[in-house]
């Protein structure tokens, strides 16, 4: 389901009406122009509450580019809500033949990694839709950089050791 409905399916629930697609626009106006999710001098541990707490002005700000007036009773509700959601591998969809193609890379004796701009949640997610024979899951957090920025791709090439 797109994040637009989603966003708009929560929202509904503290009788907030906005149409999918101005969340769905404003998500992706938001998203597009946010700080890379990268976290400089903050501690392994730390890193799993920064993330949520970029999410959480990631959704607020969606929420604000859609409709300025526009009051949600319960943000932190909604957003808890919408942070679980995206941690389910349900919430998300693979691309047909995924598992089939990351099984015969193994069986080839192939290295598979994930190199994502997503969040700590992506391991769980990928298992819980059978995409988790790799070698590693790379994120900005634990990199020090996202995508596009070369240094992501020269610390995943560091990590796997790779040109």
């Amino acid at each position: 389901m797109p994040v637009g409905e989603t966003y708009a399916r929560l929202a509904r629930t503290q009788g907030v009406e906005i149409p999918a697609w101005r969340l769905q626009d404003g998500f992706r106006r938001v998203l597009a122009r946010a700080p890379a999710m990268v976290f400089p001098g903050e501690p392994p541990e730390r890193i799993p509450a920064c993330e949520r707490a970029w999410w959480r002005e990631i959704v607020r700000a969606a929420f604000r580019a859609a409709d300025q007036m526009a009051r949600l009773p319960d943000f932190e509700g909604l957003f808890d809500a919408l942070f679980a959601h995206y941690a389910r591998a349900d919430a998300w969809e693979a691309a047909p033949g995924a598992a089939d193609v990351l099984a015969a890379l193994r069986r080839e004796g192939r290295g598979v990694a994930v190199a994502s701009n997503f969040d700590h949640r992506l391991p769980a997610i990928l298992a819980g839709l059978g995409l988790d024979a790799l070698d590693a899951v790379l994120l900005p957090a634990t990199l020090g950089a996202a995508k596009p920025d070369p240094a992501f791709f020269a610390a995943v090439a560091a990590r796997l050791a790779v040109a």
